[in-house]
């Protein structure tokens, strides 16, 4: 098949004239071409523009048909191109049936991905999304329909089902409804409750069901006379001064390192517990089969809290 060529010595576009008068050196009309802008020899030349290429099929990628592209981001530092796309073409409020999509595609790699999908995006291809910025990973997006969003597109390339509702998404947070809480996990776990509260008490030795003393300082506890003076808890004397408030409860002391050291014995009397009131000592002759070794001048604690902590340098009002 015979070409025609003409060389455009003049470079000059012509649409007044009939295309059958014409000279051979102007033309009528071109495409994919661009007028040189350089500060050399060739500028106000035109030049030839590349055509466009399919880089990526986004019905094929999101699985969808009828997806729209309503709006772009371009990355140039690290050559990301953010698409978000809809087939939502109704102008009518949160359409469930629809698909809409955020997908990112790698310009060196030729790789598309989808970030996060969903009918909660409520997309509208009737609202463009021109509002759009990448901040420290994290993506801006507004359409001027729904709220402003913001998503880690870290996050997200590495889980693609990470965001899955519109409080995930949306940059307005819920306001906090419920007071702090604060757990920890009991180790080792137990059945069915696995956690705890945080919020003990750390400087009281002894459990609200117990008690502290300080051992006589003139003996060791020992199977005879069990001493104890500057007595406190939290439950009153029981029959008069026959009794302690914590009878039957477990036997510690705090040791020199300030930790409570338990005996492994429960308060179990055999006899009276004599009080003395100038003193101000209780005296106790415990069982013969409860020996404890106590040293001397320890505070005796009875019912322990385990969560004491004799090293606590803050407020213990706190």
């Amino acid at each position: 098949m015979a070409q025609a060529r003409n060389t455009f010595s003049k470079s000059k576009m012509n649409k007044d004239l009939d295309a059958r008068l014409m000279r051979s050196d102007e033309y009528r009309d071109a495409r994919n071409i661009q007028v040189s802008r350089s500060e050399g020899a060739n500028v106000g030349s035109l030049e030839n523009v590349l055509g466009n290429e399919l880089l990526l099929n986004i019905n094929t990628l999101t699985g969808s048909t009828g997806q729209k592209c309503i709006g772009y981001f371009i990355d140039e530092i690290n050559n990301y191109v953010y698409l978000f796309t809809t087939n939502n073409a109704s102008t009518l409020g949160f359409n469930k049936t629809q698909s809409s999509f955020i997908l990112r595609y790698d310009t060196v790699s030729n790789i598309g991905i989808v970030l996060v999908s969903g009918s909660f995006l409520n997309f509208r291809q009737a609202n463009p999304i021109i509002g759009v910025n990448l901040l420290e990973g994290l993506l801006f997006f507004t359409d001027n329909f729904n709220q402003p969003r913001v998503i880690n597109v870290i996050t997200a390339a590495s889980n693609s089902a990470y965001y899955q509702t519109e409080d995930q998404i949306s940059v307005a947070k819920y306001n906090p409804y419920q007071p702090i809480e604060l757990w920890q996990e009991v180790s080792p776990a137990t059945s069915p409750a696995s956690y705890e509260t945080t919020m003990q008490d750390v400087t009281t030795p002894y459990m609200p069901n117990g008690g502290s003393g300080v051992s006589d300082a003139g003996a060791a506890i020992g199977a005879n006379n069990f001493v104890i003076k500057a007595l406190e808890g939290s439950l009153p004397v029981l029959g008069g001064y026959t009794n302690i408030p914590f009878q039957g409860a477990t036997i510690s002391f705090i040791n020199g390192a300030g930790n409570i050291v338990s005996t492994g014995n429960s308060l179990t009397l055999a006899s009276s517990v004599v009080f003395n009131s100038s003193a101000q000592t209780w005296q106790i002759t415990p069982s013969a089969s409860m020996i404890v070794a106590i040293p001397a001048g320890s505070t005796v604690v009875f019912n322990a809290n385990p969560y004491y902590d004799g090293q606590f340098a803050g407020d213990p009002d706190y």
